[in-house]
């Protein structure tokens, strides 16, 4: 019987750009399995790598140079967009000349196109979608990848869809409120992880604003991680990269299964 794996985001990110070792290790991993997520983790992806991508795009389309691009979009005080970006361009401007920026949009509208087609081809079903996050029902219009014009019209209209606060559109307060225990869980565990700990007190960030009425999608944001292993199945396996769900998993009584990272199975090895 195959098992059910329960991918996050980081998970879905590695399969389709990581390192080629933590890309087969996936392959591998995945081979004939159920792959389940969220329409939370669609949205996370969408909302950082294929909203990052875009933005770069239009950095590239007005750049005179692809070497220009990188370093304008390497100005930008976020390292996860930096990373982001960086991660997904390795093959996408191989052996292009530096001043070739037509092929290098063109090369670059296709890889987004294969990255969103990806996710969808990976995941065989979705589940729970507590949040019912309004973000998370966009769908790109392939039909308008034609000219130039319709994919950036294609592109202005996702950027626009998610840079609006659709806090008022989904069901995140409910979902707080519903989850008091497992806030308090969270909260009362002491962990020597520095990324649990901004967790925790985004946890009490978040906790006000709801009381203050102020959530906004930036809310979700901020406990992310906390949301996804809310609306993991108890039937399901948490397939993740993340060490935070070391902490997270067990506290909400979660199976859950740590992938190594790329330094972990190839260290670095100085002569």
């Amino acid at each position: 019987m195959p098992n059910r794996f329960y991918l996050e985001t980081s998970v879905i990110r590695s399969y389709l750009i990581g390192h080629s070792s933590i890309k087969e290790l996936l392959k591998q991993k995945l081979k004939n399995q159920i792959k389940i997520t969220s329409n939370f983790v669609k949205m996370e992806f969408n909302r950082s790598l294929i909203q990052d991508l875009i933005e770069f795009y239009f950095v590239l389309s007005r750049s005179s140079t692809i070497s220009d691009a990188i370093k304008y979009w390497s100005e930008d005080f976020h390292s996860r967009k930096i990373k982001n970006v960086n991660t997904s361009i390795t093959d996408v401007f191989a052996e292009l000349n530096d001043k070739d920026i037509s092929l290098g949009l063109l090369n670059l509208r296709n890889s987004i196109k294969i990255l969103i087609n990806g996710f969808n081809f990976l995941i065989n079903r979705y589940d729970q979608n507590n949040s019912k996050c309004y973000l998370s029902n966009y769908n790109f219009d392939f039909k308008s990848f034609n000219t130039d014009i319709e994919v950036e019209n294609e592109f202005a209209k996702f950027l626009i869809y998610f840079k609006e606060n659709c806090a008022n559109k989904c069901n995140i307060i409910n979902l707080i409120n519903n989850s008091g225990e497992n806030f308090e869980k969270i909260l009362k565990h002491n962990s020597k992880k520095e990324n649990f700990k901004t967790q925790q007190d985004n946890i009490i960030k978040v906790l006000k604003l709801e009381s203050s009425k102020k959530i906004s999608c930036i809310s979700c944001k901020l406990i992310g991680d906390t949301i996804i292993a809310f609306e993991c199945p108890s039937y399901s396996i948490l397939l993740t990269l993340d060490k935070i769900y070391e902490d997270l998993c067990p506290l909400l009584n979660l199976n859950f299964e740590l992938i190594p990272s790329v330094r972990s199975l190839k260290p670095l090895s100085i002569s």
